[in-house]
Parts: C-alpha cells; sequence; structure tokens
C-alpha cells in the first residue's frame, strides 16, 4: 500500500471472532475460485481435502455445514477443548508434547471426542447427532453472509503470527493482547493457567499496546 493510498484511510476496524478458527468461519470464502482473491492475490484458505484422523485412525474429511441441518448455526454441536492441555492434544497428539515437537494439526477429531464424553458426564449442551467428525464442519459464505462480505468488501487476514492454535497454547488474555499488533511476543508467553495475570500485568499490557 502506497502512502498515498494510505492516506484516504480514516478508519482500521479489526474483527476478532474469538474461540472460532480462521477455518471454520472463513476457510471456504474462495475455495471456489481456487483459492485466490477477486484481486489475485493467493488466499490460504481450505481446499477441501484437509482431514485429521478419528480415534480409530480413520481419515475424517474437512466438510462444508448443511444449511439444512437443523443445528448448522450449533456447530459443532459442543464446545471443542479449550485450554492447555486440549490445545496441545490437538496440535502435537500428546500432552505435554516431546521438547521439539513440531505441530502436525492432527488431534482435533480426536479431542473432541474426548469432548463430547466429558461435556456428556458434564450434563453440558451437546446437540443431538454430534459426532467427533463434527468438529471439521466448516462454514460456507452463503452461511455467513455478513462476515463473508466484511472480508470480500474490505480484508481477511489470512496468515497472523499468533502463537495461540498455531505454535503453542496461551491464555485468552494474552490473544487479545497481541492481536492489535498481528504479532506476537514469545518470551513473554505464560506456560501455567494459573499465572494468568500477575499484579501489574493489566498496566503492562497497555503500554505494551502502544504501537
Amino acid at each position: 500500500m502506497t502512502d498515498e493510498q494510505l492516506a484516504r484511510i480514516d478508519h482500521i476496524v479489526v474483527l476478532m471472532v474469538e474461540n472460532r478458527s480462521f477455518d471454520h468461519m472463513l476457510g471456504f470464502l474462495y475455495a471456489d475460485d481456487g483459492n485466490v482473491s477477486p484481486a489475485g492475490d493467493p488466499f490460504e484458505g481450505l481446499t477441501g481435502t484437509e482431514s485429521n484422523p478419528d480415534p480409530s485412525g480413520n481419515a475424517v474429511t474437512v466438510f462444508r455445514i448443511d444449511p439444512a441441518s437443523p443445528t448448522a448455526y450449533l456447530m459443532p454441536g459442543t464446545n471443542p477443548g479449550e485450554g492447555y492441555s486440549p490445545t496441545n492434544l490437538q496440535l502435537f497428539g500428546a500432552d505435554p508434547p516431546p521438547p521439539g515437537a513440531v505441530p502436525t494439526n492432527q488431534g482435533f477429531v480426536a479431542n473432541f471426542a474426548q469432548n463430547i464424553e466429558l461435556n456428556t458426564v458434564r450434563k453440558r449442551v451437546v446437540e443431538p447427532g454430534t459426532v467427533p467428525g463434527s468438529i471439521m464442519g466448516m462454514y460456507t459464505p452463503e452461511l455467513l453472509p455478513v462476515l463473508s462480505g466484511l472480508a470480500r468488501g474490505f480484508a481477511a487476514c489470512d496468515v497472523v503470527l499468533l502463537g495461540a492454535h498455531r505454535d503453542h497454547p496461551e491464555p485468552g488474555l494474552r490473544r487479545r493482547r497481541h492481536l492489535p499488533g498481528a504479532h506476537e511476543r514469545r518470551h513473554e508467553v505464560l506456560h501455567r493457567p494459573h499465572d494468568l495475570r500477575p499484579p501489574d500485568r493489566g498496566r503492562r499490557a497497555l503500554e505494551d499496546l502502544r504501537l
């Protein structure tokens, strides 16, 4: 973007859809166009061939959520695993991951199977028909016309260097702090869920947001 183009922008609004993955909300945004935007830019969306193994090792392929389903807007049917342990299982397939482990992102279906059982025991909402493979359901632009319209009309950031869900787990408060800078400060990432907010952390977080 040139200085002249930037000067014509009065406001920048960042829409953060928390607890939803990029693929879940916008993965199919340009899938029918070969994952290329109208401007000709490559888009890191879904091809429809991505998969995750279920607990038995069978591949569960990503799929488009059926708009006719009565639970279409309740997908994946119950809350997936959150926090350090589930995220490690989703990314690495082990908790804790061995030193130097590289995330393969192949544990989402298996971990969701565990969470269906856990939520059932805890009497949390589990929609009828929810199965481990439900976690692989993704929305289409037709199901999310407003969000998709904003992404197409303005911008969709398909690569943001945030640690959460890409490299390692971290608390939600940290993700919110990292987002405005589109980066993370790895040396400050917390490793224990009970250490979420030391006494002066709120002030320091605000100071770090002054870009």
